[in-house]
């Protein structure tokens, strides 16, 4: 009965010793499960921080270029709109200058219309003096010519130089163009004999 005992104990004990084998390798098994997690885990937390890592410095990256983006509109913005102001001003100066050419341009022909009324009227003047010294000359060498030929106004003028020379007592020796001579004879004012003139050419 004894034996029978020891037996049964001494195979309880193998049982025993052989569960607890079995439990030690199950618990190394799981313990390497564990630190192959463990390091798994440290993996993934060390790529999780390369990631972060990288991210942030992708992240911070891409703000610089962000503000340097912002930064260059803000800078093409400001350009923009002082080359807008000077292209107003630009546009302001041409319509001044435009204006002034205009008002110029006006005071031109209103100067040049002047000086054409001006050169006309002394244009006029001359040939009225330069007919009238003419007609005088010829009356005081010729006066018997009939000056109806050339016109009324050359008869009135003529009668002029008859009514002055016959309140003048005698002809100047030399006369001067457009001048009535100071002392005319009354033999010249009634004009000398026919036989005494030169024939006209």
């Amino acid at each position: 009965m004894l034996r029978k005992n020891k037996k049964k104990l001494e195979d309880s004990l193998a049982l025993l010793t052989k569960e607890s084998q079995r439990a030690r390798n199950i618990a190394q098994g799981l313990e390497d499960q564990v630190r192959e997690a463990e390091r798994g885990k440290r993996e993934a937390e060390d790529e999780l921080f390369r990631e972060k890592s990288g991210y942030k410095s992708g992240l911070a990256s891409a703000t610089s270029k962000l503000d340097k983006a912002e930064t260059e509109l803000s800078k093409i913005k400001n350009e923009l709109e002082l080359a807008r102001q000077q292209a107003e001003a630009s546009s302001k100066e041409v319509e001044v200058a435009r204006q002034e050419a205009e008002l110029f341009r006006e005071e031109v022909v209103q100067k040049k219309a002047k000086v054409e009324a001006r050169v006309a009227k002394e244009l006029e003047e001359v040939e009225s003096e330069t007919c009238s010294q003419f007609l005088f000359t010829l009356w005081v060498e010729h006066p018997e010519l009939n000056f109806s030929f050339f016109s009324e106004e050359a008869v009135e003028e003529v009668k002029k130089f008859v009514v002055e020379a016959a309140n003048k007592e005698a002809i100047p020796t030399s006369l001067m163009p457009n001048q009535i001579g100071a002392d005319l004879s009354p033999e010249v004012a009634e004009g000398p004999a026919p036989q005494d003139e030169a024939p006209l050419s």
